[in-house]
């Protein structure tokens, strides 16, 4: 029978995974920073949107106008659950040089897993939330008759035209990994020598992301939202929202997050669980509230 370890040595071990996982997993995601994750006491993501009211122009200072009041529309979206377990067995702690590795190993693992949840459930939502989009223009972006700069530059002028972007928001290209190399290479930009990353970025405020999917053991990509396509955005929870059931929330409820047990005759077992959603911030413009005129896909980039 699997049985708990010793009562001072389980919590220890078991709240330095989980607060590792929690805090790594948000770091290592590629778009950690442009969708910031937010800490949640319910499985149950829920905020409130709304769209502006128009007021009334070239009228007398007295003149009386009918009362109008904001109009709120709740979004929501149920938490989703992730788990990951792993053994370290008493053959590897017995054999290896450094006992601390095989642990160390086995988080990083956990929280490559974990980081890669949260970007399959934001880059999904932003992918599925663009408003509008275009086939590449010259192909995919990794043939001589790629036109990367009029496919970037066309999508941002669609954002900027028909979105509630406002002056220093950032903006991201988020392409698969394997053509954004092509934005590395020196190209003749302006009668200038200069790679296509840093003339666009320069040029236009933004960010150029790579994304790889993760893999599994047999070389297979696992949780690829993106494929073979590229979405730009604005950053930040006017476009889009991740959310995260808190560890405090989790501890408050008697609900251990992550859990060790030893297991007679073979070592030491983990057990982790995180629940997390993403939600696309409906901008009040499109007919569905899934859209927003804040992110623009680029198809068949590669």
């Amino acid at each position: 029978m699997p049985g708990e370890v010793g009562n001072t040595d389980v919590p220890k071990k078991a709240i330095q995974a989980t607060d590792v996982v929690y805090t790594a997993s948000t770091l290592k995601g590629v778009v950690g920073n442009t969708i910031p994750t937010e800490q949640i006491s319910e499985l149950t993501f829920k905020f409130d949107v709304t769209k502006g009211i128009i007021g009334e122009y070239d009228v007398q200072p007295d003149a009386d106008m009918e009362l109008k009041r904001l109009a709120y529309t709740q979004l929501s979206k149920n938490l989703v659950w992730s788990k990951y377990q792993f053994i370290i067995t008493d053959g590897s702690k017995l054999y290896t040089r450094d006992t601390k590795v095989p642990w160390a190993d086995a988080i990083r693992s956990a929280t490559e897993y974990f980081s890669t949840v949260k970007d399959y459930q934001v880059i999904g939502v932003l992918s599925a939330g663009a408003a509008s989009s275009h086939t590449a223009l010259g192909g995919n972006w990794d043939t001589s008759t790629a036109e990367i700069e009029d496919d970037i530059v066309k999508a941002i002028q669609y954002v900027g035209a028909n979105s509630n972007m406002q002056d220093g928001e950032k903006m991201s290209v988020l392409c698969p990994a394997d053509v954004y190399y092509e934005f590395r290479k020196l190209d003749l930009i302006g009668n200038v020598q200069q790679q296509l990353r840093d003339y666009l970025e320069r040029s236009f405020e933004v960010d150029i992301r790579s994304f790889r999917p993760y893999y599994d053991t047999s070389g297979t990509a696992q949780m690829d939202a993106l494929e073979d396509d590229c979405v730009v955005y604005v950053d930040g929870r006017v476009t889009a929202r991740h959310a995260q059931f808190s560890q405090a929330a989790a501890v408050s409820k008697g609900f251990p997050t992550t859990e060790r047990w030893r297991i007679p005759n073979r070592g030491d077992a983990y057990y982790m669980r995180m629940a997390s959603a993403a939600r696309v911030t409906w901008d009040g413009v499109n007919s569905t509230n899934t859209k927003s005129n804040r992110i623009y896909k680029i198809l068949d980039v590669t």
